[in-house]
C-alpha cells in the first residue's frame, strides 16, 4: 500500500529529505522521497522532484538490514545471507542484498567469503608422489617400494614380509620369494668349508666315515653344499643349514648319508639321495620356512622329512 502527499506524513518526509536514516513503525517502512508527478498522474523521473514520501507495508518475511550498503535516496536493502566458510574447494558465498526500490539502488549485503581449500595429500618433490620420486621415503622399507607402497621384488631391502611380492623378508631384511637363492653377502671363504665357488661354501667327506657323527654347521652369509661321498661318510652326522640361503646336501656314497639328521634353515633346503646302497637309510629331514625338496631317484630308502611351515616341500613318494 503506498501513500503519498499525505498531510500527516509531511514531517516525516523532510526528515527523509534532509538525509534521516531510514525510518519505520510497525506496520510500515519507509522507502523514499516520492518524484514529480507526471501526466496522469505518475512519477515523473529526473530534476524538479517535490518532497514526497513513500510507504510500503512491511514484510513480515524480511530480516534487519544486514552489512549491505545504503542506495542513493532509498533505503538500506536486506542483507542476504552469506555464504558460509568453504570445505574443501571452497565455495564462493551467495551475494546478499537486494534492490531498493523506487529511490535508488542498495549497495547490496556483504556475500559470504570464499571457503579455504582443502589440502591435498603430500606428493614427493615437485608433485611427483612420494612412491614413484626415486627416493627412500618415510615409511618405505626400499626406494619407492615396500610399507605403503607397492610391495618389493626379491633382492630389496624389506622390514617384514608384507612388504615383498614374494612375501618372504629373510632374518638379513631381504625380499625373496618361495624357493629363491639370495646373493651371498660373505666375501671370505670360512675355515669350515674345504672350498668356496661363486658364493658357495663347499663342505667334502669323501673318504670313508670322514664326518661320521661330526656336527656340520654350513657357515652365514653364503650357499652350502655338503657332499657326502665316501661310505658312511655322513653317517650320524647332523647338517645345520644357515639362515636365509640354500643348502644342499648330496648323499652318494654307500651309507652315506645313513641315520643324518638335516636341519633346514629359512633359505631353500635340498636333499639328495644317490643309488649308492642304502645312501639315506634312516635319514630325517627338518624343514624350515623356505621350499624344501628330497629327490630320491634310483634310492632304495627313504628319508623321513617334516615339512612344517614350508612354503612349498616335496618329500621322495613311496
Amino acid at each position: 500500500m503506498t501513500l503519498r502527499s499525505l498531510p500527516a506524513f509531511a514531517a516525516l518526509a523532510a526528515l527523509a529529505l534532509s538525509g534521516c536514516p531510514a525510518l519505520v513503525n510497525d506496520d510500515f517502512v519507509f522507502v523514499g522521497p516520492a518524484a514529480d508527478a507526471g501526466e496522469g498522474g505518475e512519477p515523473a523521473p529526473g530534476p524538479g522532484a517535490r518532497p514526497g514520501v513513500i510507504f510500503e507495508p512491511r514484510d513480515p518475511s524480511a530480516g534487519e538490514a544486514g552489512s549491505g550498503g545504503q542506495g542513493d535516496g532509498g533505503a538500506p536493502a536486506t542483507s542476504g545471507a552469506g555464504g558460509s566458510v568453504g570445505t574443501a574447494g571452497g565455495s564462493v558465498g551467495t551475494t546478499g542484498g537486494s534492490v531498493g526500490t523506487a529511490g535508488g539502488r542498495s549497495a547490496g549485503g556483504r556475500g559470504g567469503t570464499s571457503g579455504a581449500g582443502g589440502t591435498s595429500a603430500k606428493g614427493g618433490s615437485a608433485g611427483v608422489p612420494a612412491c614413484a620420486d626415486g627416493k627412500l621415503s618415510p615409511g618405505e622399507s626400499d626406494t619407492d617400494c615396500g610399507g605403503r607402497c607397492a610391495r618389493c621384488d626379491d633382492g630389496r631391502s624389506c622390514a617384514r614380509a608384507s612388504d615383498c611380492a614374494g612375501n618372504r623378508c629373510s632374518s638379513a631384511g631381504v625380499c625373496g620369494s618361495c624357493g629363491s637363492r639370495p646373493e651371498p653377502t660373505g666375501s671370505e671363504c670360512p675355515a669350515a668349508c674345504s672350498r668356496c665357488m661363486a658364493g658357495v661354501c663347499v663342505i667334502e667327506c669323501a673318504d670313508k666315515q670322514a664326518c661320521k657323527d661330526a656336527a656340520i654347521a654350513c657357515p652365514p652369509g653364503l650357499a652350502c653344499q655338503v657332499l657326502c661321498a665316501g661310505e658312511q661318510a655322513c653317517e650320524k652326522a647332523t647338517v645345520r643349514c644357515a639362515a636365509d640361503f640354500a643348502c644342499d646336501v648330496v648323499c652318494s656314497g654307500k651309507q652315506g648319508c645313513k641315520e643324518t639328521q638335516l636341519t633346514c634353515g629359512s633359505g631353500p633346503c635340498d636333499l639328495t639321495c644317490g643309488s649308492g646302497d642304502g645312501a639315506c637309510e634312516k635319514t630325517s629331514v627338518v624343514c624350515g620356512a623356505d621350499r624344501c625338496g628330497v629327490n630320491c631317484s634310483g634310492s632304495t630308502h627313504l628319508p623321513q622329512v617334516e615339512c612344517g611351515q614350508a612354503c612349498e616341500c616335496s618329500p621322495c613318494a613311496g
